[in-house]
């Protein structure tokens, strides 16, 4: 079952239901799909609530407009809402999760 929590920010031709984040609340580990237009480079980076980077899961050239990414969440990761990021050429989409 996927999760939407909330769309944060998105940028020209992206659009909401491009990045998907579930489960919406999580503790051991999240799995990020995305679908976007076209193939393309493609950064991904976790920050807290404060705007801090806590985690760069990956940052690839990627050769297909979707796929999926999974995040084994450290253990030591603080309780609280988190913002995952997918950067790409057009823009940037963000999803929140909260770790509980």
């Amino acid at each position: 079952m996927i999760t939407i929590v909330e769309a944060i920010e998105t940028k020209e031709n992206l659009s909401d239901d491009m990045l998907k984040v579930s489960p919406g609340f999580f503790t051991e580990n999240v799995l990020l799909e995305y679908e976007l237009a076209k193939a393309t480079p493609i950064e991904i980076s976790v920050f807290d609530s404060q705007g801090r980077l806590v985690a760069q899961l990956g940052s690839t050239q990627n050769p297909v407009s979707e796929g999926f990414w999974n995040w084994d969440v450290p253990s030591d990761l603080l309780r609280g809402v988190y913002i995952f990021q997918i950067r790409t050429n057009d823009g940037v989409l963000t999803k929140r999760a909260v770790k509980i």
